[in-house]
């Protein structure tokens, strides 16, 4: 099957289920808020069914809402009429910057989340710039559109794994606008790493490439999987890296190295966050991981001249970042469960 008819395939099932969903949920909603307070009260939680409730309304609204906007867009940019490309793919990063600022801060009211940001000193659109991530839950994919994509309208192309597909305005808008949708189980990395590689190769001082370096959400039990398969293959110093990490898996170095090589002027940034961990699965989302969070993140900023120029050296670098961002969220995980307590408790 060829990817346009996947593509399509895709949406032909995913659209009409989120439509579905919607309907119902609203048809619904004057049934299920009574019996989601009605829940929160029998648990004692502080109204954890009842946000959990409003956010998924509010999540399909969002969706529903881009790929309306996202038609509206391409019927606008057909042959008849005087659009350019660069007009188009303009009109589509604006709908990403709405859509991701309109649903995260929806849902941090929602869910009485508070950030708070340690950022250093950084002028953005003077050269493109590098994200490199920590993922510790889905929650977290939304974290660097609010800290640097709208904010500072940065071009930010993202390296997203391809069961994201599945949210309809990831898949439409996400595959008008430069991306890389990677398949983690594949058996051969080197076209996918080549793909990554192909968005940093024309980076103007607006834009900027992301990548979750972890590849997928910290747990122990991936990190002692990495850490055998490393003793096994002879890698000791790196096996004994990756078990000093308390709370990050080790970088695979494939993509960032790609990155660094293909956009030789760019800036890195690390963006190192802490908060989200209580929400990595549905189950601890539904029971109120989010609930009163308070999410500690940081931008670590590289200026181009001070990144490693070989290989080996960004290998080390890479790792010496990830150690320090294991360190940031060492010191600042007690005080995230303190100040999650204290505003659970003043629900």
């Amino acid at each position: 099957m060829s990817r346009s008819l996947q593509r399509w395939s895709r949406r032909l099932a995913t659209i009409p289920l989120y439509v579905g969903l919607l309907a119902g949920l609203v048809t619904l909603f004057p049934a299920l808020m009574p019996l989601a307070l009605l829940l929160d009260l029998a648990r004692g939680q502080p109204w954890t069914a009842t946000r959990t409730l409003v956010f998924f309304v509010w999540y399909l609204a969002c969706e529903l809402a881009g790929v309306v906007a996202s038609l509206a867009i391409w019927g606008r940019a057909g042959v008849w009429t005087e659009w350019s490309r660069s007009e188009f793919l303009r009109r589509n990063w604006a709908l990403q910057w709405w859509w991701a600022r309109m649903l995260g801060r929806g849902a941090f009211r929602i869910f009485g989340v508070t950030l708070k940001q340690e950022n250093d000193q950084y002028d953005f659109g003077k050269r493109p710039v590098l994200v490199f991530i920590r993922h510790s839950s889905t929650a977290d994919t939304i974290l660097a559109a609010l800290m640097i994509s709208v904010p500072h309208r940065i071009r930010l192309r993202y390296v997203l794994k391809q069961e994201l597909l599945w949210d309809p305005c990831l898949d439409i808008v996400g595959n008008r606008i430069p991306n890389v949708f990677v398949g983690r189980e594949a058996a051969d990395h080197g076209p996918q790493i080549e793909a990554v590689a192909g968005l940093a190769r024309d980076l103007a001082a607006e834009d900027g490439v992301l990548i979750y370096p972890e590849g997928t959400r910290f747990s122990e039990s991936k990190r002692n999987r990495i850490v055998s398969r490393l003793r096994e293959q002879g890698r000791l110093e790196a096996a004994s890296q990756a078990q000093a990490l308390r709370h990050m898996l080790p970088p695979r170095p494939g993509g960032s190295l790609a990155l660094l090589a293909a956009a030789p002027t760019a800036d890195a940034i690390f963006l190192v966050h802490t908060g989200f961990e209580a929400s990595a699965s549905f189950d601890r989302f539904f029971n109120g991981g989010l609930v009163g969070a308070t999410i500690h993140a940081r931008m670590i900023v590289v200026r181009n001249e001070d990144i490693p120029r070989t290989e080996d050296q960004r290998r080390e670098w890479l790792m010496r970042q990830w150690q320090s961002m294991d360190g940031f969220i060492e010191r600042h995980q007690p005080a995230a469960r303190g100040e999650q307590r204290r505003s659970t408790a003043n629900a």
